[in-house]
């Protein structure tokens, strides 16, 4: 198969493993089990969950090991946006092409919709019988700082909202999407080295193979947030929004993002497995349209 054939099939296990995940362990008839399904089913590019099953296999284990980890990230994800879009935060009326939770089922069950999703993250996480518990708490304890408030998701999304408005510099801002964006991309990639080396992962979380994991998902995910300002660079420029292209204009930019993806690849040079679909990705990721 070539890299976009690849990719889908991995998205599609993954959509797959959400279906039969919600179908096992949600009241189907109940309005907040019809909110999780409208949030988890939106589409979308399961970024995360791919990047969790990429690493794994690189590792060396079947991708289906992984699924339990890759569904924990995809949940913490889908339950940001949820909460990104209600009106005491962005007040976003629509997602991925369709009414946000929201609106299609109210603030409150939106609000349980999200924390069902969130809380549901580490059951996932946690029911992976062919990872051994040592590994999984591991697994527990970076899944939680990649999306928390000290350093991870939670953070940058807080810093932004306390620096709106502020004149911020390239370093404030860097900040704010090596949280906001980046964290839980290096979350996912270090959850499938996890998942691949299961029983060889000690307690050094800061081992060779997890720092190029981190050091991949954090040059692709500021790389994705600065072609996603290149994108957005009219509309951020009349809302006097502070972004990489309003900073340094289009042309810096898009250097900087191939730098950043240049780096990534590198980065992989650690692994003895083929590398080739995740760096097939990084280049992907850089040259979208959208």
């Amino acid at each position: 198969m070539n890299f976009e054939q690849t990719l889908q099939a991995k998205i599609d296990i993954i959509e797959q493993a959400i279906a039969q995940y919600l179908y096992k362990n949600a009241p189907h008839e109940s309005k907040l089990a019809q909110a999780v399904d409208w949030a988890m089913s939106g589409g979308g590019k399961r970024i995360r969950p791919v990047l969790t099953l990429a690493f794994a296999e690189l590792c060396g284990k079947d991708a289906m090991q992984a699924i339990p980890f890759a569904l924990a990230v995809e949940f913490i994800h889908s339950y940001s946006l949820v909460h990104d879009d209600l009106p005491c935060m962005d007040n976003a009326n629509v997602r991925r092409g369709k009414a946000s939770v929201h609106k299609q089922f109210g603030e409150a069950t939106a609000l349980l919709a999200g924390d069902s999703l969130l809380t549901e993250a580490f059951a996932a996480l946690c029911s992976n019988d062919s990872i051994s518990s040592s590994t999984t708490a591991l697994a527990c304890k970076v899944l939680a700082a990649g999306s928390g408030a000290q350093g991870g998701m939670i953070s940058g999304q807080m810093t932004e909202m306390v620096l709106e408005g502020s004149e911020i510099g390239a370093q404030e801002l860097q900040k704010i999407c090596e949280g906001k964006t980046a964290a839980l991309l290096e979350t996912a990639c270090k959850l499938g080295v996890f998942a691949g080396l299961n029983a060889d992962v000690t307690a050094d979380i800061h081992s060779e193979l997890l720092l190029a994991a981190q050091k991949y998902g954090r040059g692709i995910g500021l790389a994705f947030q600065m072609l996603d300002d290149i994108f957005d660079l009219d509309e951020d420029t009349a809302a006097g929004r502070v972004t990489f292209a309003t900073l340094w204009g289009t042309e810096k930019t898009r250097k900087a993002a191939n730098e950043l993806t240049r780096e990534a690849k590198n980065a992989l040079n650690v692994f003895s497995g083929d590398s080739s679909f995740l760096t097939e990705l990084a280049d992907w990721l850089l040259t979208r349209k959208y």
